[in-house]
């Protein structure tokens, strides 16, 4: 086994110290390696920038040799020693789901950010030692226990206890992070067809509605276990952080989930629990689709280096387009809600100019480059918004090919029954041969068009949305410098910054994203702190614009074309459906 040992003395400074004790098996040499990416994100983080010291000592505490090999990966000299402590520290400082935090009031580990392992040895049993205050309570997806210790030796004055972690082996370490405080609150429930405890946990200066919130979660837990049959682990914990500062961050494990909400002073609003919502729904989904269904690219993880794979739009598409469309069918949102998260999903979708030019499995296999990150002006889709798109499209189309027999949750079943439940990994050919099966024909059309290729698809959704008596209508801004010359502007630090541009429009043969507008037509801008854009621009073909372009002042001539640009798209019902339409909406939307 091997065993940490986890304290801090100085919660103020937010360095955590780590001791490693691990049995050398009789080894001249072991390589310990610190991951370099965690689950979840699929991209290079380089944690080991975030250790301070490193030092290796024997059981008599003699100091052992080593060095460094690579950016995160350490080799030790055992040669005649039976165990070797490794004592480093982590400077925890990211407070979002994926990083790690101390302070003065709480400890919150991602151990994929901190923990190293053994090379050769991923499959031992780890042992987690944690000291802190006595009032704390541990979260944790591991199995834990916890000892009063009858000493206050690391931090003067504290009273401590000793929380102990096991996990099966290092995977299952990485995948289960941890949040100690004295200020947790917390309800559980259960629904049926399924024995797990669901845990919700809240951290931060807030009150639950606790009855509202555990009905609406009781109602799309239990659709998402009516999809699949069942749920894949005993127990399950929702871990909330609220801080006091803007932030929208979730990321899954196997049997929790972190989500970071902020800020704190909106927590009340109908906004903010929409996002508790969305988001949990969204995470709770991946307990089943990557947690347990993976790419088998991703079977076993390696954290040494990228792990390249095309499937992004099942993993994260499929995921976010169901985390909304379950909150509308377990009646947790009503119909009008959800048709208004339709409206800034396709929003997010045709705004993204950069689906025209790179596939969304090939935007999944980028991920490691720049996926997390706008980039260059439309370089890439999004895996999670334009394979939510692709997901849509793929739902409405299968029950038109199978009489409406089946639909995307036939497809997510299966993939749980031959995948996820044996611990096998699907290829992307796997995933064409199962959706091919399940629709009843060769769904190539569909995989060229909305997987493989870069198109618009404006009109395959249209014609799809009309087997459920439904249409994509179209509409477009009010304020005609939008529609005229396909351009839109927002406030930024007290100026008026270009932040959107369709591409071949009039805007986009003179203005650049970032460009701070001035004046029109010689007339300032602002006008008592607010802007005249709309009123200066308001049904003018031609107009000259002062602009800042890197710090140097330009006029340039923007000139109308007759064409309309960046149009609102949005979900409408038909007025007159058909009796099958009709019966076809009712089971779309539950």
């Amino acid at each position: 086994m091997i065993t940490y040992f986890i304290t801090n003395q100085y919660s103020h400074k937010k360095f955590v110290d780590f001791e490693i004790h691990i049995p050398t098996i009789d080894s001249n040499t072991i390589e310990v390696q610190l991951s370099t990416w965690r689950s979840a994100r699929y991209q290079l983080q380089y944690y080991a920038k975030n250790i301070q010291y490193f030092t290796v000592t024997d059981q008599k505490n003699q100091a052992v040799k080593f060095r460094k090999i690579t950016k995160d990966r350490w080799q030790v000299f055992t040669e005649g020693i039976k165990e070797i402590k490794i004592r480093y520290n982590y400077y925890a400082n990211q407070l979002d789901a994926g990083g790690s935090w101390l302070d003065e009031e709480m400890l919150y580990l991602n151990f994929s950010n901190c923990l190293l392992y053994v090379e050769g040895r991923i499959q031992e049993e780890y042992e987690i030692n944690i000291s802190l205050p006595n009032n704390y309570e541990v979260v944790c997806g591991l199995e834990k226990s916890k000892n009063v210790v009858n000493s206050s030796s690391y931090r003067e004055g504290e009273q401590l206890c000793h929380w102990q972690l096991k996990a099966q082996n290092f995977y299952q370490a990485i995948d289960a992070p941890m949040l100690a405080s004295a200020q947790m609150q917390h309800q559980s429930y259960q629904v049926a067809k399924s024995d797990t405890i669901f845990n919700v946990w809240f951290y931060g200066k807030v009150q639950p509605n606790w009855e509202k919130l555990i009905a609406d979660f009781k109602a799309f837990t239990q659709k998402q276990v009516d999809i699949f049959g069942s749920f894949p682990e005993p127990d399950y914990h929702f871990i909330f952080l609220i801080p006091n500062f803007p932030v929208y961050h979730g990321v899954e494990h196997y049997n929790s989930t972190v989500i970071v909400l902020g800020a704190d002073e909106s927590f009340d609003t109908p906004d903010f629990y929409n996002n508790i919502l969305g988001v949990s729904s969204h995470e709770l989904f991946h307990a089943w689709n990557i947690c347990k269904i993976k790419p088998k690219e991703l079977m076993p993880y390696d954290f040494t280096q990228e792990n390249y794979f095309q499937t992004g739009f099942v993993v994260e598409g499929i995921t976010t387009f169901y985390g909304d469309w379950l909150l509308a069918r377990s009646g947790v949102w009503s119909k009008e809600q959800y048709f208004n998260e339709l409206k800034i999903f396709f929003r997010r979708h045709f705004y993204n100019f950069g689906r025209l030019n790179m596939s969304v499995a090939d935007s999944s296999f980028d991920l490691w480059l720049d996926g997390y990150v706008a980039g260059i002006p439309h370089r890439k889709g999004s895996i999670y918004i334009e394979g939510a798109m692709a997901c849509l499209i793929l739902d409405l189309e299968i029950r038109q090919s199978s009489n409406y027999q089946k639909n995307m949750d036939s497809v997510m079943l299966l993939l749980w029954e031959r995948f996820g439940k044996k611990q096998i990994g699907y290829s992307t050919e796997d995933y064409i041969d199962l959706v091919n099966e399940v629709a009843g024909k060769d769904m190539k059309s569909y995989f060229e068009e909305c997987i493989f290729g870069a198109n618009d698809l404006a009109a395959r959704l249209n014609q799809a949305l009309q087997i459920i008596g439904c249409e994509l209508f179209t509409s477009y801004s009010p304020s005609s410098y939008v529609r005229d010359f396909g351009f839109a502007a927002a406030l930024q630090n007290g100026e008026l910054s270009i932040e959107l541009i369709e591409p071949n429009s009039p805007a986009d043969k003179v203005l650049a994203l970032k460009d701070k507008i001035l004046m029109v037509d010689e007339q300032p801008i602002f006008e008592n702190g607010h802007s005249r854009l709309s009123e200066l621009l308001e049904g003018k073909k031609q107009a000259q614009l002062t602009i800042i372009r890197n710090g140097k002042t330009k006029k340039i001539s923007l000139e109308a074309d007759g064409k309309a640009y960046l149009p609102e798209y949005e979900l409408r019902e038909l007025a007159q459906q058909t009796e099958m339409q009709a019966s076809a909406f009712a089971m779309w939307i539950g």
